[in-house]
């Protein structure tokens, strides 16, 4: 098995833009390969700052990904805490792209 590279940034944002980088080779390749791409979205405060890179940058084609939330809080999605909150004000703060699956975990259940 080839060991996984580390990503060494000197500082927040330097770490959003390799993330951004070794991300969307693999989303992109998954693309390129199966025609679509499923990618497992986390919470709190360091993903809010990808989630907004992502937004910002646009790095790949949002029509052909599924992305799913690993992770909630036990609270209602519009809830400030909710991972799913987080997705939809950042990544998602002007709508969910056609072709585009947004999967969310009912945290309030």
């Amino acid at each position: 098995m080839t060991p996984k590279p580390h990503i060494i940034t000197t500082s927040p944002e330097n770490w959003c833009i390799s993330a951004t980088d070794a991300i969307s080779t693999a989303v992109k390749s998954n693309i390129n390969t199966k025609g679509e791409c499923s990618l497992m979205l986390i919470g709190g405060n360091t993903a809010k700052h990808l989630y907004q890179r992502w937004a910002d940058t646009s790095p790949w084609d949002q029509s052909k990904i599924k992305y799913l939330l690993g992770d909630e809080r036990c609270v209602p999605s519009d809830h400030h805490e909710s991972n799913y909150g987080i997705v939809r004000r950042t990544l998602f703060l002007t709508g969910i792209p056609d072709g585009c699956e947004l999967i969310r975990m009912e945290g309030e259940m």
